[in-house]
């Protein structure tokens, strides 16, 4: 398990400095600042999550990644409206884009539109689902909050919904 760990962890170091590395050569590409900001908060760094973000909606302001990062950000920061707008944003750019209806689904599902949800899912397919909850996972996890997944027949048989639960500080005695 302890290798497992590791093995997880270098991933993840392995992945953000390729990122650095893009970020020197092509510092104001708004998919390389998005996808820095997405890393810098499975980093739990939110102020440098929040700064990419807006870096890259100034560097392109049509940038379906950089709508996409700035979602998570406002979601990060318990701005479910403004993550919400976001994540249509990017769906009104790509509407064919499985990954932006799946986070347009997720943030619908908490806002209680399951109908909605549920399409916009039946929309994404499989593969885009299974990647997006693996990075759902790390999200939640760098935000300090354990992931949630339940299967809820009022969206799919087949297809969990999920969350972030924050984990409550231990009770003093």
């Amino acid at each position: 398990l302890l290798e497992a760990v590791r093995a997880y962890w270098s991933g993840l170091d392995e992945a953000g400095k390729a990122i650095e590395g893009l970020r020197a050569s092509r510092p104001s590409d708004p998919t390389v600042l998005s996808l820095a900001s997405v890393m810098a908060l499975v980093g739990d760094r939110r102020d440098e999550a929040r700064k990419l973000a807006e870096d890259a909606r100034a560097a392109a302001p049509g940038s379906v990644a950089a709508a996409f990062a700035a979602s998570f950000v406002a979601q990060a920061d318990f701005d479910l409206e403004k993550a919400a707008e976001l994540a249509e944003e990017a769906a009104r750019l790509a509407p064919d884009d499985p990954a932006a209806l799946a986070r347009v689904a997720e943030l619908r599902m908490g806002q209680g539109d399951l109908e909605g949800a549920r399409r916009l899912y039946d929309r994404a397919g499989e593969e885009i689902l299974l990647r997006y909850y693996r990075m759902m996972v790390e999200l939640c996890r760098a935000q300090g909050a354990l992931p949630v997944w339940v299967f809820m027949p009022a969206l799919s048989a087949h297809r969990p919904a999920g969350g972030c639960i924050r984990r409550s500080p231990a009770p003093h005695r």
